[in-house]
């Protein structure tokens, strides 16, 4: 019957020896995390993130975000960062916690999903013409993103062989998109899309265009 005993009890530690094993081993690496990718309901929170390192290590977020943060921006051994973050009321966002430890460097991406159902994005009007002598356009917005407006980016694309650099792009708010165009003295009516962008932190895009038209002088 002792033997038994005995049997069980080895049979008991065993697995934990070898898991400590496991640990052991890994914990002699400068750095390593549990996972790359984090993905977090859009209500507020925090999660832990696990770093494994057998030095002192630094953490930081890649981009300056208001809606997210860290408790601890370093640490040594093996430790837990809390990613905090508020609640998101727009689309899917994306921010990556970046660690480094000496040379060695690993980011983990937190994305938190989308806290609005039907996101619109449209520009009022298809086409608009502007002054041969140059003007300064209010393009008109509907759109309801009014928490992710600011990371629109506007792209000016001109026909292929045709001329460019004529408009530029003053500013993006929630109602407008303000563009400036110079005068025409090429002697040929010229075109131009003006295409606003967003995309989510779950990469998917959704845009808008207008047509721009100047007559020559």
């Amino acid at each position: 019957m002792k033997l038994k005993h005995i049997g069980i009890i080895l049979l008991s530690v065993l697995p934990l020896f070898v898991l400590s094993c496991r640990k052991k081993a890994e914990f002699e690496k400068p750095l390593g995390l549990m996972s790359r990718l984090v993905k977090l309901s859009s209500s507020a929170g925090d999660t832990p993130v696990i770093v494994y390192s057998n030095t002192d290590w630094e953490a930081a977020l890649t981009d300056k975000v208001t809606w997210a943060g860290l408790d601890r921006l370093s640490g040594t051994g093996c430790r837990e960062v809390r990613f905090r973050y508020s609640e998101n009321y727009g689309r899917a966002r994306k921010v990556g916690i970046a660690f480094a430890a000496g040379a060695v460097k690993d980011t983990v991406y937190m994305v938190q999903a989308a806290g609005q159902a039907n996101p619109v994005l449209q520009f009022v009007t298809s086409s608009v013409s502007v002054s041969p002598a140059g003007d300064r356009l209010e393009l008109a917005l509907n759109t309801n993103l009014v928490y992710d407006i600011k990371d629109a980016v506007p792209q000016l694309r001109y026909p292929e062989g045709g001329p460019d650099g004529w408009l530029t792009v003053e500013s993006v708010a929630l109602d407008k998109v303000i563009v400036n165009a110079v005068s025409n003295s090429s002697g040929a009516g010229r075109t131009a899309d003006l295409v606003l962008i967003h995309t989510d932190g779950e990469g998917d895009a959704m845009s808008t265009w207008v047509t721009i038209t100047q007559p020559a002088l």
